[in-house]
């Protein structure tokens, strides 16, 4: 399965090269610069990215959207999000796509709750959370259960990307 990773950055020269360097073992790394003012975009194609550049900050949406414009129009089969500061485990990409290897989902959203790290995360946050968590998961009819559905770190097919999903 041919795989793009989309890292969408603004001013991240401090942690995207090891997160590059990390992804890069499990297909394309694309980091989509949204006008950040240091070398976020050197340093990211040094570490060995393809490197888009937005000339000014037009906000996380619009760089996945031009990661996934990039990726319908070079043929990749899946992609896979990932944020730029570190907070994501560029090693857990395999566990991300192995759902969708075996054809058992066209998405699946990493949760950084399922191995303790709620804990580090302020209170205020951690409310708004379980506000859009709960909303998520009723939405879904109790068909799924959504741990963190504001997670930067997914995974999804081809189908998904060229249906305007995510």
């Amino acid at each position: 399965m041919k795989t793009l990773i989309i890292i969408p950055a603004y001013n991240e020269e401090l942690t995207i090269g090891s997160v590059v360097v990390l992804a890069r073992k499990y297909g394309d790394v694309l980091v989509v610069d949204d006008g950040s003012s240091d070398r976020t975009s050197e340093i990211a194609q040094n570490a060995g990215a393809i490197v888009i550049k937005h000339e000014t900050n037009k906000g996380k949406g619009a760089a996945l959207r031009t990661g996934f414009d990039y990726a319908l129009a070079n043929g990749y089969d899946a992609a896979v999000c990932l944020d730029a500061d570190g907070q994501h485990n560029p090693g857990e990409i395999p566990k991300l796509l192995e759902p969708i290897l075996k054809d058992e989902a066209d998405m699946v959203i990493g949760s950084r709750f399922l191995d303790g790290a709620r804990r580090s995360i302020p209170l205020y946050r951690r409310l708004g959370l379980w506000i859009l968590n709960t909303t998520t998961n009723a939405s879904l009819d109790g068909n799924l259960k959504v741990t963190d559905s504001q997670s930067g770190f997914r995974a999804m097919k081809w189908v998904w990307i060229s249906m305007g999903g995510a």
